[in-house]
C-alpha cells in the first residue's frame, strides 16, 4: 500500500456514517434518547430476535469508535513520517492535534447549544443566544480528538523497537488489553478528580477529567481503540500486505470475542446495561475486535489483491459511501436536529413516536422502519447535492480551512479526489496495464 491513500478507510468512514444515521434515527428521534423505550417491549420480542438482532444493533450503536480507529491510523502514518524524517516537528504536530481536539469540541458544543430544542428558533418562534456548554459526557467527537493525540504518543513510546514487526505487534496488543484492564480504575480515579475539581472551583479541569470517566465514549475505554488504530497505522506504514493486516485484525477479533464470551459465561448481567450511558466494558472489548475486522474486510474489497476489474466495480458501487464519508463530522453534529425536523410530518400522521412516563413505543415496526429509511435517503440526497459545491461550510470544510490557516497554508478542497478518485485511479491503472 505504501504511501498511497488507503481507499478502504474512506469507504469505512462512509459505511460508519451510513450505519450511524440509521442508529441515530432510532435512538435519538424515535426513542428520544430514552433506551428504556425499547426495554418496555423486550418481553414481546422472541429470544432469537433479541439475541440475534436487538443486542447486535445495540452494540452497533457503540461503533462511533470506528472513527477513533480510522483517525488513529491516519495520525500514526503522519507521526511515523515525522519520527523518521524530522523528529523536531514531533512537538508541533502534537500541538496541532491538541488544537484540532479543542476546535472540534468547541464546534460540537456550539452546534449542540444553538440547535438544542430549548433554543431552537423553529420551535420557539424567538431568537435566543444560548450559553455554550463545554462540559458533558464524552461523545464520539471527543473520542476522535483524543484518539488523534493518544495514538502519536503511544507510537513515540513504541518507536524504538519498531524494526522487529512481531515484537511491535505484541507490544501494541499488550497496550490494548492493559488499557481495557485498568479502565475501571482509571474511570473511578478521574471521576473523583472531576468531582473534586468542580467542588474546588476548577471547572475546566473538572470538564477535562470528566471526559475520561463519563459517557458512552469515555476516554478510559476508547483509548484502547486509539492504540488499535496505531497498530494498523504502523502495519500500513511498513507496507505490510493486506492479507497480513487482515490476519492481525482476525487475531484481535478472536481475542476480543473470546474475552466477551468468557465474560458472558461468568457474568451475563451486563447485557441488561448495553444501552446505558455507562457502557459495560465487555461490550467495548467486543466492539473493538469486530470493528477492526470489519474495517479490514472492506479494505480488502477495494484495496486487496483481487482482480482489478472486481476492485474497480467495488469502488464504483461505493461512490455514494465515499461521498457520505465526506460529511462524517457534520452528520454527527446536526443529524439529531435534521432528524427531528424530518419527523414533524410523520408525527402529524402517526402521532408521537414514543412516550416517556411510562416508557412506551407508539409507532409500530413498519412505521419505524419507513421513517428510518426516509431519513437515510434524505441524507444521501443532501450529500449528493452538497458535493456540487465541494461541501463548503460543512464542519469538515471549516475545520480543514482553520487548521490550514493556523499552519500558514492555503486550503483547497478537492472533493472529486475523495469521491470519484478511488475508481478513476484504478481505471487509469488498468488502462496502463493493458497498454
Amino acid at each position: 500500500m505504501g504511501n498511497n491513500r488507503i481507499v478502504g478507510l474512506d469507504l469505512v468512514k462512509g459505511i460508519a456514517i451510513f450505519m450511524m444515521i440509521i442508529v441515530h434515527a432510532v435512538t435519538q428521534v424515535i426513542a428520544d434518547y430514552d433506551g428504556s423505550i425499547f426495554l418496555s417491549i423486550i418481553d414481546k420480542i422472541p429470544k432469537i430476535v433479541l439475541y440475534c438482532v436487538i443486542y447486535p444493533l445495540a452494540l452497533v450503536g457503540l461503533w462511533g469508535t470506528t472513527f477513533t480507529v480510522v483517525t488513529s491510523i491516519t495520525t500514526t502514518l503522519s507521526i511515523l513520517r515525522i519520527l523518521e524524517t524530522n523528529k523536531r516537528a514531533f512537538g508541533s504536530y502534537l500541538f496541532q492535534r491538541w488544537l484540532f481536539l479543542v476546535f472540534l469540541r468547541l464546534a460540537e458544543s456550539t452546534i449542540d447549544s444553538f440547535l438544542n430544542q430549548q433554543y431552537d428558533v423553529f420551535m420557539n418562534s424567538r431568537i435566543v443566544i444560548p450559553p455554550i456548554v463545554i462540559a458533558g459526557p464524552a461523545t464520539t467527537l471527543d473520542a476522535i480528538g483524543w484518539g488523534g493525540l493518544i495514538a502519536p504518543i503511544v507510537v513515540s513510546i513504541v518507536h524504538p523497537i519498531m524494526k522487529n514487526k512481531w515484537k511491535t505487534i505484541m507490544v501494541f496488543f499488550f497496550f490494548i488489553f492493559s488499557l481495557f484492564a485498568i479502565s475501571p480504575f482509571v474511570e473511578s480515579w478521574f471521576a473523583y478528580l472531576s468531582k473534586a475539581s468542580y467542588s474546588h472551583g476548577f471547572g475546566l479541569c473538572g470538564d477535562i477529567f470528566g471526559k475520561v470517566a463519563f459517557g458512552r465514549f469515555k476516554i478510559a475505554q476508547t483509548s484502547a481503540f486509539a492504540v488499535a488504530g496505531a497498530l494498523f497505522g504502523y502495519l500500513i506504514y511498513k507496507r505490510s500486505s493486506i492479507s497480513f493486516q487482515i490476519f492481525v485484525s482476525f487475531i484481535l477479533f478472536v481475542s476480543c470475542v473470546a474475552t466477551f464470551v468468557v465474560w458472558s459465561v461468568v457474568d451475563s448481567s451486563f447485557f441488561d446495561h448495553i444501552a446505558d450511558e455507562n457502557v459495560p466494558l465487555p461490550a467495548q472489548i467486543f466492539s473493538l475486535g469486530c470493528e477492526c475486522f470489519f474495517i479490514y474486510i472492506h479494505i480488502y474489497f477495494v484495496d486487496g489483491d483481487r482482480d482489478i476489474t472486481k476492485r474497480l466495480r467495488s469502488r464504483r458501487r461505493c461512490t455514494y459511501l465515499f461521498r457520505l464519508g465526506m460529511l462524517s463530522l457534520t452528520v454527527f453534529c446536526i443529524g439529531s436536529w435534521i432528524g427531528r425536523k424530518l419527523a414533524l410530518p410523520w408525527k402529524l400522521v402517526f402521532g408521537p413516536p414514543c412516550t416517556h412516563d411510562p416508557p412506551s413505543l407508539n409507532w409500530n415496526a413498519w412505521v419505524c422502519i419507513a421513517f428510518t429509511l426516509f431519513v437515510l435517503f434524505v441524507w444521501l440526497g443532501v450529500a449528493f447535492l452538497w458535493e456540487k459545491v465541494d461541501f463548503r461550510f460543512s464542519l469538515e470544510h471549516i475545520l480543514s480551512w482553520l487548521m490550514a490557516k493556523l499552519a500558514g497554508k492555503t486550503y483547497t478542497p478537492n472533493t472529486r479526489r475523495f469521491v470519484y478518485g478511488p475508481a478513476e485511479e484504478l481505471a487509469k491503472g488498468r488502462k496502463r496495464v493493458r497498454s
